[in-house]
């Protein structure tokens, strides 16, 4: 609940902010990436929007993905993280009085991270998202939501690039306030 002073005096705006931890799976679309880490595996994070007139809403979220694996040639262990942080502007139908479609466009700013025996590369890139999804009401300040979102995004730590962009479906608990 937010409170606004004014001549007239107080004015409560509710239900102006939307929170809630995000559980996903992550499908990258690198080839080697994922001959190395397999195809995929959770992503989760935390998200927050602030809702603006007319159905439209802005959106700033952190997410982590890691995954654990063995190098092709050598058999070590490697270990790769992607930590994404992402803002976008999403525009939501209201179909029904519980249900509410929504489809979005923003940019993913991702933070890239690959440890192993030979070493640590580090780099990071950025690219337009894309990402749709529902939302259903359980119960006045709580919802269920369904994710897609799409991303491609490049890093070059080694002086090729790496697409560490990929798909991503799951859910989310939203909080509204």
């Amino acid at each position: 609940m937010l409170i606004i002073l004014s001549i007239a005096g107080p004015i409560v705006a509710r239900d102006l902010l939307k929170m809630g931890p995000i559980f996903a799976h992550y499908r990258p679309n690198d080839k080697v990436v994922k001959e190395i880490y397999g195809a995929g595996g959770p992503i989760y994070g935390f998200r927050i929007g602030a809702l603006l007139p007319a159905g439209w809403s802005v959106w700033f979220g952190y997410s982590q993905y890691r995954q654990i694996s063995k190098t092709t040639y050598s058999d070590q262990l490697t270990t790769m993280a992607l930590n994404p942080l992402t803002v976008s502007v999403r525009y939501t139908l209201p179909l029904r009085f519980f249900i509410l479609p929504y489809a979005g466009v923003g940019y993913a700013h991702i933070g890239f991270k690959e440890e192993s025996g030979v070493g640590k590369i580090q780099g990071n890139g950025g690219s337009i998202t894309f990402d749709a999804g529902v939302e259903i009401k359980i119960i006045r300040h709580i919802y269920l939501e369904g994710i897609f979102r799409y991303d491609r995004i490049n890093v070059n730590p080694t002086g090729f690039p790496v697409d560490v962009g990929g798909t991503q479906f799951g859910g989310s608990l939203i909080f509204v306030f």
